[in-house]
């Protein structure tokens, strides 16, 4: 059975993606699971950072 999660963690992004992957591996060794990550991207225009949310675009089971 699904639980909603308790907790949400909401990262904003505007063309700085290379920071997406070090605050999402941060968040996944906390010792409290019951959350869910919403990057919330405000137009970015990076290449870079267009190509990380890109990757992000489907739900991660972990």
């Amino acid at each position: 059975m699904s639980h909603a999660p308790q907790v949400s963690v909401i990262i904003p992004c505007y063309n700085q993606g290379r920071y997406l992957d070090g605050a999402i591996a941060f968040l996944l060794v906390q010792i409290h699971q019951n959350f869910e990550i919403l990057v919330i991207d405000h137009g970015s225009t990076e290449p870079e950072t267009m190509e990380i949310l890109q990757d992000y675009q489907q739900p991660m089971d972990y």
